[in-house]
């Protein structure tokens, strides 16, 4: 939807000398910000992600979105003196984050594409490998003192009491009659960790030891289509790092492959190499968490994508054996 250069327009412009002609809202991400697509005189696009208070009625939530854009911009920083290629460039400014626009037009993909699957694959797969060897560990645990498994199981499994469950089940009814069928087979063993107690205890006493052993490893930790750009020449642009943090091996490589899986990619092949069992059941608890959380306006669409990545990650663990 294309509007007015207002005053959000002329605050992007602030010190810059930018001529703008157009701003068009993006609608795009989960995240509580204002989203737009910035074009100047000269044909240059710009992604810009801002930090508007006046989105959120809580000042708590209000200021962590701020502070989410701060360790987002030190992310890309750390990375790109890192020797890490696979971002777009990037700057903070006038409390928001300005980036180039990686465009469909200009044959960018933000989904797996019809064709070049295998490459695709492949490509996202060599890039996350690499973000995972970087040596950041320490100056990331600088920023932040929880790191991002720490974060999901406490936003998850530790989160699910019996009043959760009743709400995940709620939300259930109405979510499966919607799940696609390749998917399906994961119903099976949602319904397994929320009704079979001794198992659940048993699979979050596992997860607890698998957050806790040392590593210096790097994930993104929200390693879906939609963050990963994707070029048949340009190769892999990753974007939205305000989970990045040291992390178990396998981290990025197994949320990438569930989410793949939920939009219908078959990605058995890479299973063996790529998948980490321990990680897509402490995903299941952090999914199944959220999904029972109240939806923003009274829609369900991320609910529902919570949940369905639940299931997709149950689906690719009973392949596995889990």
């Amino acid at each position: 939807m294309e509007r007015e250069i207002d005053d959000y327009g002329k605050r992007l412009n602030l010190d810059r000398n930018l001529d703008i002609v157009d701003i068009s809202d993006v609608n795009a991400g989960h995240m509580m910000y204002q989203k737009s697509r910035v074009q100047l005189a000269n044909g240059d696009l710009f992604f810009v992600k801002t930090s508007d208070s006046s989105l959120l009625t809580d000042e708590i939530e209000a200021s962590k979105m701020w502070q989410y854009l701060i360790k987002e911009q030190f992310a890309y920083d750390i990375l790109d003196r890192n020797g890490f290629t696979h971002i777009p460039k990037v700057e903070l400014d006038n409390r928001s984050l300005v980036m180039e626009y990686l465009s469909n037009d200009k044959g960018w993909y933000w989904s797996a594409p019809d064709k070049d699957i295998n490459k695709y694959v492949s490509d996202v797969l060599s890039a996350l490998g690499e973000l995972e060897n970087l040596p950041i560990s320490e100056e990331l645990d600088q920023v932040e003192s929880l790191t991002s498994t720490q974060k999901l199981f406490k936003r998850g499994w530790q989160n699910v009491d019996d009043l959760k469950i009743i709400k995940i089940l709620n939300r259930s009814d109405d979510f499966e009659i919607q799940l696609k069928d390749h998917i399906f087979s994961g119903i099976e063993y949602i319904d397994i960790v929320i009704n079979d107690i001794e198992f659940r205890e048993a699979l979050i006493k596992n997860i607890d030891r698998y957050i806790k052993l040392p590593t210096k490893n790097v994930g993104h930790f929200d390693a879906r289509q939609a963050n990963i750009g994707w070029h048949p020449v340009y190769g892999v642009k990753i974007i939205d790092w305000s989970w990045v943090s040291r992390g178990p091996a396998k981290s990025d490589s197994t949320m990438f492959l569930i989410d793949l899986h939920k939009s219908g990619v078959d990605v058995s092949e890479y299973l063996d190499t790529h998948f980490d069992v321990n990680h897509a059941n402490l995903l299941v608890g952090y999914w199944l968490s959220r999904c029972a959380e109240p939806s923003f306006n009274n829609l369900d669409n991320v609910r529902f994508h919570q949940y369905a990545s639940a299931v997709s990650a149950g689906s690719l663990l009973t392949k596995q054996g889990s």
